[in-house]
């Protein structure tokens, strides 16, 4: 069998060298890593400002230096340490000086975790879900789309991935470039605790990563990567805001990787199975073993028997990784032979040779002496043929297969028509092809033509003969019967609406390669439907590619749309509603509606009870014939009387009242002396209640004797009515 591994993390190594990665953010080249003594120790920030140092083996504490508050940290790897508060605020922080610098602002609120990568990228993250990277080599930030899950403390690193604490207490795998792939690692439920900070250290090829809860005396875990849990360590007396380690950010890149691993196994012999190993490393060139004691440069294996193996890889720093691997029982079987035969009995023939197997490391032979890699024989003439496969040098298989003789003329169409009429005669068309060119053709295998038509041939069998320029021969029969050109039926629509609208369908029979359609004597072409047709008779023509022809005369029916006579118009009077529009018009039979601005009408055409007003007014026939008009029914003036005096104080003319036949309304009313100044006002009333109008007072109190202005606005009136009245005393 032939295994294949996938590309696979295998260790960390942290040495002092010099990186250099091209990544889609940027390139970047980091100087020479140096370990501080306390390298091997957690760094957290706690709630006094401080980056504390802790520790692990006996959790004890000691405060390295006052770096203020943040919510989290990062170590950087060119040296400096970065902080992130809750506003957004990024600052470079220089532990050795305590001098800060802030270096961006990321405008947005509850920033709670930061990271760094080995290239160099700072990574910050929000308790609403976002995620923003900023480089400080060229001062570029990037925003990412919403993660899906909101921070509550740590991001931090893990064999090349990244991993965030959540408001929700779980440890969550984070993809930044694609956030459909987020997803809960670990829930951290059962420990009790609230977990913020999350630190990955690096010691030589190993990483180990620490949880801390929130807790005054902060819980301290170790996470179980492997079975995807953690383990309780200790207590360490600081409240922890946030952590990093000196190298946290080494954990982010791969040092050593396996591409993939081939496992040619031998299908025959038990020690000569073969196993190759594709890997990459940031540290020099690899060496392999297979014992994890004798190491090689070349990444292959060979003559090994069957079992289970452990591939070690050792990166130039000393770093080593592992991979187990097993090789079973091999197999070699025959899938099938793909056979492309010999074109005009030529040798030029080619067979593929296909089996199934567990190594690559097979020959293939086609007379059990000569043997090639390539499963591919060529320039073959036809016959049968024994196949060889052998498979690493030990193991053989043996098949048949057969090259047959091809002929290299294609037959691509064949029209064979008998004649559709007493009259005619049947003829042959023929359409083939050849990669020799040159195609001669003959009905008697004697005399040939270039020409690939016979006519007027009478009914029978006959044998085609096709022969092309190398001498290739193919034949092939046809059958001759009488021709079919018949006129089925016929389906006709009316023309309607006088709108040309008229058609046809043809129902025709035929064995013909073609007819032509030709309409009072104009060619339509090839075709069994005609359209745009008014109404009237028409003179059709059949005429069959054998001459024979068919006539037929077509009837295309009209079905006469209404006549309009004359739309009568009635005002509406008073803006009471009486208004009418009456249609006038012969229906021709056709059954007609009408529709006033798209509202069904009385289906008499008389519409009564219409209001002042432009209207659009539609007639419809049953076909959808239709015509719509613009009408305006206008209003007659409606009589109403305005007094030009009144006395209040003489009796029997106490109120300024203003009177009509219609019981129309009055919007507002208005009465002004001859200064401006607004004695009264009134709003919707009848006109008829005589109670509301102004009865010559203003304030309780009666206004003197004179001439007094007045604004009369009536609903359905354009324009207000103003005049002036005489109050008498």
């Amino acid at each position: 069998m032939i295994l294949t591994f996938s590309r696979r993390i295998l260790s960390l190594q942290l040495s002092t060298f010099v990186l250099m990665k091209w990544s889609p953010f940027y390139t970047v080249m980091f100087s020479l890593w140096v370990l501080p003594l306390w390298s091997q120790n957690l760094l957290v920030n706690d709630s006094n400002g401080d980056l504390v140092s802790i520790d692990i083996e006996g959790c004890n504490t000691t405060v390295v230096a006052d770096i203020g508050f943040y919510t989290d940290i990062a170590a950087h790897p060119n040296g400096f340490f970065y902080g992130v508060n809750t506003v957004g605020k990024l600052t470079r922080i220089n532990v050795q000086t305590g001098e800060t610098n802030q270096v961006e602002d990321f405008t947005s609120t509850a920033y709670y975790a930061l990271t760094a990568n080995a290239e160099g990228l700072l990574f910050a993250a929000s308790g609403l879900g976002d995620l923003v990277s900023y480089n400080p080599s060229n001062n570029q930030t990037t925003y990412y789309d919403n993660m899906g899950f909101k921070a509550a403390g740590d991001l931090t690193y893990y064999q090349g991935d990244m991993y965030m604490a959540t408001d929700e207490n779980k440890l969550v795998y984070i993809d930044p470039l694609d956030p459909s792939n987020n997803e809960v690692f670990i829930d951290f439920a059962s420990s009790n605790s609230s977990i913020y900070g999350i630190v990955s250290t690096v010691d030589g090829c190993n990483v180990s990563t620490y949880a801390f809860s929130n807790d005054n005396n902060a819980k301290v875990y170790q996470i179980d990567w492997i079975n995807k849990s953690f383990d309780f360590v200790c207590n360490i007396d600081k409240e922890v805001y946030g952590g990093s380690s000196e190298f946290e950010f080494a954990a982010s890149d791969d040092l050593i990787q396996i591409d993939s691993i081939v496992i040619n196994a031998a299908p025959c012999d038990e020690g000569t199975s073969q196993v190759i190993v594709y890997a990459s490393s940031e540290i020099g060139a690899l060496s392999y073993s297979i014992d994890g004691i004798n190491y090689q440069d070349d990444n292959e294996f060979f003559d090994l028997t069957y079992g289970d193996y452990t591939l070690y890889i050792q990166d130039e720093s000393g770093c080593i990784g592992n991979e187990d691997i097993s090789i079973d029982v091999g197999y070699l079987v025959f899938e099938n032979t793909q056979v492309q035969n010999a074109i005009c009995g030529q040798n030029n023939g080619v067979a593929t040779i296909r089996v199934d197997a567990s190594t690559q490391d097979l020959m293939y032979s086609i007379d059990g002496i000569n043997y090639q890699s390539s499963p591919v024989f060529s320039d073959l003439a036809p016959g049968m043929y024994d196949v060889y496969v052998i498979s690493n040098q030990s193991c053989e298989i043996s098949s048949t297969f057969e090259v047959a003789i091809s002929s290299s003329i294609q037959l691509i169409n064949t029209n064979a028509y008998g004649p559709s009429c007493d009259e005619g005669f049947a003829f042959i068309d023929i359409e083939a092809t050849s990669p020799n060119g040159g195609l001669m053709y003959s009905l008697d295998g004697i005399n040939f033509q270039s020409e690939a038509y016979f006519g007027n041939l009478e009914m029978g069998v006959y044998t085609v003969y096709i022969v092309d320029a190398l001498g290739c021969e193919d034949t092939f029969e046809v059958i001759m019967e009488a021709g079919i050109l018949s006129l089925a039926n016929v389906v006709t629509s009316p023309e309607t609406c006088e709108s040309s609208n008229g058609s046809a369908t043809l129902i025709v029979q035929s064995s013909l390669a073609n007819y032509d359609l030709f309409i009072d004597g104009e060619n339509v072409g090839n075709t069994s439907t005609i359209q745009g047709l008014d109404g009237g008779i028409y003179q059709i023509t059949l005429i069959g590619a054998d001459a024979c022809s068919i006539e037929y005369d077509l009837v295309i029916d009209e079905i006469l749309t209404y006549e309009l006579d004359t739309i009568l118009l009635s005002p509406d009077f008073c803006n009471q509603g009486e208004g009418s529009i009456e249609v006038l018009l012969n229906d021709n039979g056709n059954n007609i509606s009408y529709w006033l601005d798209n509202s069904l009408q009385d289906e008499s055409g008389f519409i009564q009870n219409v209001v002042q007003g432009d209207y659009l007014l539609e007639i419809v026939d049953q076909n959808n014939c239709s015509s719509s008009f613009n009408v305006s029914i206008e209003q007659d003036d409606c009589p109403i009387f305005i007094p030009n005096v009144f006395a209040p104080s003489i009796g029997g003319n106490d109120r300024f009242s203003v009177q009509s036949a219609y019981d129309l309304s009055v919007e507002n009313w208005f009465v002004y002396d001859r200064w401006g100044n607004q004695l009264y006002m009134a709003e919707d009333f009848s006109i008829n209640d005589s109670t509301v109008f102004w009865d010559g007072t203003f304030n309780g109190k009666e206004v003197p004797a004179g001439v007094y202005v007045f604004s009369l606005n009536i609903q359905g009136f354009e324009e207000a009515i103003v005049g002036d009245i005489t109050l008498v005393r």
